[in-house]
Protein backbone atom coordinates (compact mmCIF):
# COMPACT_ATOMS: atom_id res chain seq x y z
CA UNK A 1 0.00 0.00 0.00
CA UNK A 2 2.17 2.55 0.99
CA UNK A 3 5.79 3.44 -0.82
CA UNK A 4 8.83 4.76 0.69
CA UNK A 5 10.52 7.89 -0.40
CA UNK A 6 10.07 11.27 0.71
CA UNK A 7 8.91 14.98 0.41
CA UNK A 8 9.20 17.47 2.45
CA UNK A 9 11.62 15.90 4.98
CA UNK A 10 8.38 13.77 5.88
CA UNK A 11 8.32 10.08 4.88
CA UNK A 12 5.94 9.79 1.31
CA UNK A 13 4.16 6.71 3.08
CA UNK A 14 3.27 8.99 6.36
CA UNK A 15 1.52 11.68 3.58
CA UNK A 16 0.01 8.75 1.69
CA UNK A 17 -1.56 7.23 4.71
CA UNK A 18 -2.42 10.83 6.04
CA UNK A 19 -4.51 11.61 2.53
CA UNK A 20 -6.10 7.98 2.58
CA UNK A 21 -7.51 8.53 6.54
CA UNK A 22 -8.55 12.14 5.65
CA UNK A 23 -10.91 10.30 2.24
CA UNK A 24 -11.81 7.74 4.85
CA UNK A 25 -13.40 10.51 7.72
CA UNK A 26 -15.59 12.19 4.65
CA UNK A 27 -16.85 9.31 3.63
CA UNK A 28 -15.17 8.75 0.66
CA UNK A 29 -13.65 6.40 -1.83
CA UNK A 30 -9.66 6.02 -2.58
CA UNK A 31 -8.34 3.59 -5.32
CA UNK A 32 -4.18 2.59 -4.89
CA UNK A 33 -2.73 1.09 -7.97
CA UNK A 34 0.88 -0.37 -6.85
CA UNK A 35 1.57 -1.13 -10.10
CA UNK A 36 1.62 1.68 -11.98
CA UNK A 37 1.15 3.93 -8.45
CA UNK A 38 -1.77 5.49 -9.66
CA UNK A 39 -3.86 7.30 -6.99
CA UNK A 40 -7.81 8.69 -7.49
CA UNK A 41 -9.88 9.34 -4.38
CA UNK A 42 -13.59 10.39 -4.27
CA UNK A 43 -15.63 12.33 -2.20
CA UNK A 44 -18.91 12.98 -2.16
CA UNK A 45 -21.30 16.23 -1.96
CA UNK A 46 -17.99 17.87 -1.14
CA UNK A 47 -19.72 20.89 -1.57
CA UNK A 48 -23.49 22.25 -2.10
CA UNK A 49 -25.74 23.19 -4.65
CA UNK A 50 -26.02 27.11 -3.76
CA UNK A 51 -21.87 26.91 -4.07
CA UNK A 52 -21.66 24.89 -7.55
CA UNK A 53 -24.56 27.36 -8.72
CA UNK A 54 -22.01 30.32 -7.82
CA UNK A 55 -19.59 28.82 -9.43
CA UNK A 56 -21.64 27.70 -12.66
CA UNK A 57 -22.70 31.69 -13.03
CA UNK A 58 -18.68 32.98 -12.34
CA UNK A 59 -17.34 30.48 -15.28
CA UNK A 60 -20.93 31.68 -17.14
CA UNK A 61 -19.95 35.63 -16.30
CA UNK A 62 -15.87 34.99 -17.09
CA UNK A 63 -15.40 32.03 -18.88
CA UNK A 64 -13.00 32.52 -22.47
CA UNK A 65 -12.09 29.80 -24.92
CA UNK A 66 -9.54 27.17 -22.95
CA UNK A 67 -6.11 27.06 -24.45
CA UNK A 68 -3.82 24.46 -24.83
CA UNK A 69 0.46 24.55 -24.65
CA UNK A 70 2.34 23.82 -27.88
CA UNK A 71 5.46 22.23 -27.05
CA UNK A 72 6.78 23.14 -30.19
CA UNK A 73 6.45 26.96 -29.63
CA UNK A 74 5.69 26.94 -26.28
CA UNK A 75 3.17 29.11 -26.69
CA UNK A 76 -0.52 29.38 -25.55
CA UNK A 77 -3.26 28.39 -28.44
CA UNK A 78 -6.19 26.87 -29.29
CA UNK A 79 -6.50 23.54 -30.52
CA UNK A 80 -10.33 22.14 -31.01
CA UNK A 81 -8.98 19.25 -31.12
CA UNK A 82 -7.30 18.61 -28.33
CA UNK A 83 -10.14 20.52 -25.99
CA UNK A 84 -13.23 21.74 -26.58
CA UNK A 85 -14.28 24.47 -23.80
CA UNK A 86 -14.46 27.52 -22.13
CA UNK A 87 -12.15 28.22 -18.73
CA UNK A 88 -12.80 30.75 -16.44
CA UNK A 89 -9.72 31.51 -14.53
CA UNK A 90 -9.93 32.26 -10.72
CA UNK A 91 -7.05 33.48 -8.16
CA UNK A 92 -7.33 31.15 -4.87
CA UNK A 93 -7.69 34.08 -3.01
CA UNK A 94 -10.74 35.20 -4.12
CA UNK A 95 -13.46 35.12 -1.61
CA UNK A 96 -15.88 32.80 -3.65
CA UNK A 97 -13.30 29.95 -3.55
CA UNK A 98 -10.70 30.11 -1.09
CA UNK A 99 -12.49 28.18 1.84
CA UNK A 100 -12.84 25.27 -0.50
CA UNK A 101 -8.94 25.95 -1.83
CA UNK A 102 -7.95 25.45 2.05
CA UNK A 103 -10.71 22.46 2.06
CA UNK A 104 -8.96 20.90 -0.40
CA UNK A 105 -5.13 21.10 0.44
CA UNK A 106 -6.33 20.21 3.87
CA UNK A 107 -7.19 16.75 2.33
CA UNK A 108 -4.17 16.69 0.21
CA UNK A 109 -1.83 17.24 2.81
CA UNK A 110 -0.68 20.45 1.24
CA UNK A 111 -0.31 24.34 1.37
CA UNK A 112 -2.54 26.84 -0.22
CA UNK A 113 0.13 28.12 -1.36
CA UNK A 114 0.84 25.21 -3.58
CA UNK A 115 -2.47 25.78 -5.50
CA UNK A 116 -2.37 27.07 -9.32
CA UNK A 117 -4.82 29.62 -10.21
CA UNK A 118 -8.89 27.65 -10.45
CA UNK A 119 -9.84 26.94 -13.62
CA UNK A 120 -13.45 26.80 -13.85
CA UNK A 121 -14.42 24.92 -16.82
CA UNK A 122 -17.20 24.63 -19.36
CA UNK A 123 -18.23 21.86 -21.81
CA UNK A 124 -20.90 22.19 -23.68
CA UNK A 125 -22.12 19.69 -25.87
CA UNK A 126 -19.44 18.52 -28.45
CA UNK A 127 -17.33 19.52 -25.30
CA UNK A 128 -14.58 17.37 -24.62
CA UNK A 129 -10.62 17.06 -23.60
CA UNK A 130 -8.66 14.26 -25.30
CA UNK A 131 -6.46 11.85 -23.06
CA UNK A 132 -3.38 13.80 -21.43
CA UNK A 133 -1.18 14.05 -17.99
CA UNK A 134 -1.07 17.08 -15.84
CA UNK A 135 1.70 16.66 -14.79
CA UNK A 136 4.94 18.38 -16.31
CA UNK A 137 7.37 16.49 -18.75
CA UNK A 138 10.85 17.13 -19.50
CA UNK A 139 9.96 18.63 -22.48
CA UNK A 140 8.24 21.47 -20.58
CA UNK A 141 11.23 21.77 -18.21
CA UNK A 142 13.26 22.40 -20.89
CA UNK A 143 11.04 25.05 -22.57
CA UNK A 144 10.56 26.72 -19.09
CA UNK A 145 14.50 26.72 -18.70
CA UNK A 146 15.92 27.01 -21.97
CA UNK A 147 13.37 28.36 -24.51
CA UNK A 148 10.52 30.75 -24.29
CA UNK A 149 6.91 30.52 -23.05
CA UNK A 150 4.04 32.59 -22.18
CA UNK A 151 2.57 29.97 -19.68
CA UNK A 152 5.79 28.18 -17.84
CA UNK A 153 6.79 31.35 -16.25
CA UNK A 154 7.28 29.80 -12.63
CA UNK A 155 7.92 25.90 -13.75
CA UNK A 156 11.65 25.76 -12.51
CA UNK A 157 10.99 27.46 -8.92
CA UNK A 158 7.25 25.84 -8.45
CA UNK A 159 8.42 22.33 -9.64
CA UNK A 160 5.45 19.83 -10.76
CA UNK A 161 2.06 19.04 -10.68
CA UNK A 162 1.40 16.84 -7.48
CA UNK A 163 -2.10 16.38 -7.64
CA UNK A 164 -5.38 17.45 -9.55
CA UNK A 165 -8.56 18.20 -7.22
CA UNK A 166 -11.47 18.78 -9.68
CA UNK A 167 -15.59 19.62 -8.34
CA UNK A 168 -18.31 18.34 -10.60
CA UNK A 169 -20.74 21.60 -10.09
CA UNK A 170 -23.35 19.92 -12.29
CA UNK A 171 -25.03 16.36 -13.59
CA UNK A 172 -27.58 17.69 -15.69
CA UNK A 173 -26.53 16.73 -19.02
CA UNK A 174 -25.15 13.08 -20.60
CA UNK A 175 -22.01 12.07 -21.50
CA UNK A 176 -18.81 14.09 -19.48
CA UNK A 177 -17.41 11.38 -17.85
CA UNK A 178 -14.23 11.08 -16.61
CA UNK A 179 -12.13 8.24 -17.71
CA UNK A 180 -8.68 6.82 -16.89
CA UNK A 181 -8.01 4.61 -19.31
CA UNK A 182 -4.96 2.83 -18.06
CA UNK A 183 -7.00 1.98 -15.20
CA UNK A 184 -10.00 1.31 -17.02
CA UNK A 185 -11.91 3.89 -14.70
CA UNK A 186 -14.91 5.85 -16.39
CA UNK A 187 -15.78 8.42 -13.16
CA UNK A 188 -19.80 9.25 -13.55
CA UNK A 189 -20.06 12.98 -12.94
CA UNK A 190 -22.41 13.92 -9.25
CA UNK A 191 -23.11 17.37 -8.48
CA UNK A 192 -20.82 18.48 -5.58
CA UNK A 193 -18.41 15.33 -5.79
CA UNK A 194 -14.55 16.07 -5.15
CA UNK A 195 -11.86 13.60 -7.48
CA UNK A 196 -8.64 14.00 -6.58
CA UNK A 197 -5.54 12.08 -8.58
CA UNK A 198 -1.94 12.30 -7.91
CA UNK A 199 0.18 13.14 -10.90
CA UNK A 200 3.46 12.59 -9.98
CA UNK A 201 5.96 10.63 -7.93
CA UNK A 202 9.38 12.23 -6.71
CA UNK A 203 8.50 14.50 -9.17
CA UNK A 204 8.35 11.94 -12.18
CA UNK A 205 4.63 11.72 -13.70
CA UNK A 206 2.73 8.86 -13.01
CA UNK A 207 2.01 7.62 -16.98
CA UNK A 208 -1.45 5.68 -15.55
CA UNK A 209 -2.89 9.15 -14.13
CA UNK A 210 -3.43 9.44 -18.39
CA UNK A 211 -6.89 10.33 -17.92
CA UNK A 212 -9.76 12.66 -20.32
CA UNK A 213 -12.95 14.56 -20.50
CA UNK A 214 -15.31 12.42 -22.57
CA UNK A 215 -17.23 14.21 -24.82
CA UNK A 216 -20.66 15.99 -23.53
CA UNK A 217 -23.78 14.29 -25.61
CA UNK A 218 -26.42 16.48 -24.20
CA UNK A 219 -26.54 19.89 -21.57
CA UNK A 220 -23.50 21.63 -20.37
CA UNK A 221 -20.80 20.27 -17.74
CA UNK A 222 -19.49 22.59 -15.16
CA UNK A 223 -16.16 21.42 -13.66
CA UNK A 224 -13.38 23.20 -11.18
CA UNK A 225 -10.26 22.04 -11.79
CA UNK A 226 -7.01 22.88 -9.14
CA UNK A 227 -3.84 21.62 -9.66
CA UNK A 228 -1.33 21.71 -6.91
CA UNK A 229 2.30 21.97 -6.92
CA UNK A 230 5.59 20.90 -5.07
CA UNK A 231 6.04 24.38 -3.95
CA UNK A 232 4.21 27.58 -3.65
CA UNK A 233 3.68 29.17 -6.94
CA UNK A 234 2.03 32.37 -8.51
CA UNK A 235 -1.16 32.29 -7.95
CA UNK A 236 -2.01 35.47 -9.30
CA UNK A 237 -0.75 34.78 -12.71
CA UNK A 238 -3.16 33.23 -15.39
CA UNK A 239 -0.58 31.73 -17.39
CA UNK A 240 -1.08 28.36 -17.17
CA UNK A 241 -2.97 25.74 -18.78
CA UNK A 242 -4.65 22.76 -17.42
Amino acid sequence: MFSLGSRSAIPFFMIEHQILEKVKQASGSYIYDPIGDSEIARIPAFIDRPNCQNLIQLAKNNANKSIHLNLSTGAAVHQNKIRNSDTCVVSPSYSQVSELVSRIAVILCTAVTHAEPINIIKYAKGGHFDQHIDAYSPIHFAIAEYGHSERLTDLISAGNRTWTAMVYLNDDFSGGETSFPKLGINLIPHEGDLVCWRNTKKSNPILNSLHSGLTVQKGNKFVLVIPFREKPCAQNDPSYYI
